[in-house]
């Protein structure tokens, strides 16, 4: 039986497995950020070091199936990778990575549970390579529900920051990062900000 089958006929997934996976792909991202382009890239942004583990920021391979080749090997099948939002089929029908060669940062439910990702493309990507990529909706994640970086700045919200809405999870970041008692980032991640961001 061909893999594909196998995938479209097994069980649909239970959230908990989704959230599993996504925690080992991030797992993985941040195990291969090092030896990419994405320290150099956060550099000339002026993010060092602890901002890369602060934040968990990670690096999807340019591969085609890396990170599917090694959820599979993990135990996960087709269809839960797809369902997570980390796969989709090619136009020949194989499964295939939704991140390719991308800075990857987590977005995030307010208890910190990965709820999909935000991949930034290479500067130097062909103009038709969109800049940024959202994981799509899945049971975990509708992206108008969520702010990037409500979850890194909860407690200094708590402790009176101010909430500095902006337009990218790096600028968030910024925010966040030149004064961490006084200014949260939060970004909507490529939506208008909805009434329920808001809340």
């Amino acid at each position: 039986r061909r893999p594909e089958i196998a995938d479209a006929i097994a069980a649909r997934p239970s959230p908990a497995s989704i959230s599993r996976i996504l925690a080992e792909a991030e797992a993985f991202y941040l195990s291969k950020v090092k030896r990419s382009w994405v320290p150099g890239y956060l550099a000339t942004r002026r993010f060092g070091p602890e901002i890369m583990t602060q934040w968990h920021i990670g690096y999807a391979p340019a591969g085609w199936t890396t990170l599917t080749d090694h959820l599979r090997k993990l135990g996960h099948d087709g269809a839960a990778i797809q369902a997570a939002g980390l796969a989709r089929r090619s136009s020949r029908g194989t499964l295939i990575d939704h991140f390719r060669d991308r800075v990857m940062l987590a977005i995030r439910t307010e208890d910190g549970t990965i709820a999909g990702f935000i991949g930034r493309a290479h500067p130097d990507a062909e103009p038709r390579v969109p800049k940024y990529l959202n994981s799509p909706e899945t049971v975990a994640f509708t992206k108008g529900d969520l702010l990037f970086g409500l979850h890194e700045t909860r407690l200094a919200l708590n402790d009176g920051a101010v909430p500095v809405i902006v337009e990218g999870p790096f600028d968030a970041i910024a925010v966040t990062s030149a004064d961490p008692a006084r200014y949260a980032g939060l970004a909507p991640s490529g939506t208008a900000l909805t009434t329920r961001q808001a809340a």
